[in-house]
């Protein structure tokens, strides 16, 4: 007895040959959305678990390389024990093959997003937590709000180069999808996005929408907009 569907098999090029749900039409008006705004947008495909969302945009990412499109895949879930997405998206741009000349642009994106991924202020804030436990209460209060001035001057110094590397990160990675792609839009599929844990999934986003809102970048979402949203409110701890 078979508990789970056999994966679909997807030839190179016919990728909607075994859709016996007739899905090559909207294929085709997704690629005429995506292919007609030269900006970057993030496109949102969603469905309930088990309609299948992933054997599509598997067809769909088949299908758009036909026509010479760059496209990249990402299961977030399968994903999702990365300590910062940033990690993986990365990660997923490094499988494109560039030509030679666009190898140090990715280098240099790289060397870019690592100056925003290290962050010390957690780490500053554990250290002063482990050095005051223990110690009488006016001695943490007073200690302790010395220490967070001294953390708060450090990071206000620190204000202008964080906006700098993430105005650096947008222009080499621009500089990067233009070189790789050829003017032509690349088109980054994040599944399962609805399956990782709450944080993970916030996370994901934001990276999107902070590091990646840049033109010719489209990221197209392949969730269940209902379970998404429980995600959100559980971490956020809201009803509302």
């Amino acid at each position: 007895m078979k508990c789970k569907l056999e994966k679909l098999e997807i030839p190179a090029g016919q990728p909607f040959k075994n859709c016996k749900l007739d899905r090559e039409k909207y294929a085709e008006i997704l690629k005429t959305i995506i292919t007609t705004y030269q900006k970057g947008f993030v496109l949102a495909i969603n469905g309930k678990w088990g309609t299948g969302k992933t054997t599509f945009v598997e067809m769909w990412k088949a299908y758009l390389e036909l026509d010479g499109l760059h496209t990249l895949y990402f299961n977030a879930w399968e994903n999702d024990f990365i300590s910062d997405p940033l990690v993986g998206l990365l990660g997923e741009l490094k499988k494109m093959n560039p030509q030679e000349k666009a190898e140090a642009a990715l280098t240099s994106v790289i060397n870019k997003a690592g100056k925003i991924v290290l962050k010390a202020a957690p780490a500053m804030f554990r250290g002063v937590v482990k050095r005051y436990a223990g110690e009488e209460t006016v001695d943490i209060l007073c200690d302790g709000i010395e220490e967070g001035a001294s953390m708060l001057r450090k990071e206000i110094d620190n204000y202008e180069n964080q906006k700098y590397s993430l105005k650096q990160f947008r222009e080499e990675l621009e500089k990067y999808i233009d070189e790789a792609c050829e003017k032509k839009p690349l088109i980054f599929i994040i599944d399962e996005l609805d399956r990782c844990n709450p944080h993970y999934a916030v996370k994901t986003l934001e990276r999107i929408k902070h590091l990646f809102n840049i033109p010719n970048i489209v990221f197209v979402l392949s969730i269940d907009k209902e379970q998404l949203s429980n995600s959100i409110r559980g971490y956020y701890g809201s009803d509302l």
